[in-house]
């Protein structure tokens, strides 16, 4: 083995970066008895997402258990669409007082 003397500080390793702690998911009003209020904005969806935003628009003004319950049979869970949807904007979740 062959060093080169180069007169120089050998370079410092770098500390290992540190992850930020997780915020917090914000609630996006997911209950149950919730009912689905569509917010009137205007919808451009395509392939999946706008046949399950026909599937929420047949919900309107019942509850978020009747949807989920009407997607039994289906592999994919319907929580993470319904949450897509209040997210983007186009359905908001009340909850019963």
């Amino acid at each position: 083995m062959v060093f080169e003397v180069t007169g120089e500080a050998p370079a410092a390793e770098a500390a290992p970066k540190l992850k930020a702690p997780r915020q917090p998911r914000t609630d996006y009003g997911y209950k149950k008895e919730a009912v689905i209020t569509l917010t009137g904005k205007e919808t451009k969806y395509r392939g999946d997402r706008k046949a399950w935003f026909e599937s929420v628009v047949a919900f309107n003004g019942q509850t978020v258990k009747a949807w989920e319950d009407s997607h039994k049979d289906k592999e994919e869970s319907p929580r993470g669409w319904m949450r897509f949807f209040v997210q983007d904007g186009s359905v908001s979740l009340v909850s019963p007082q």
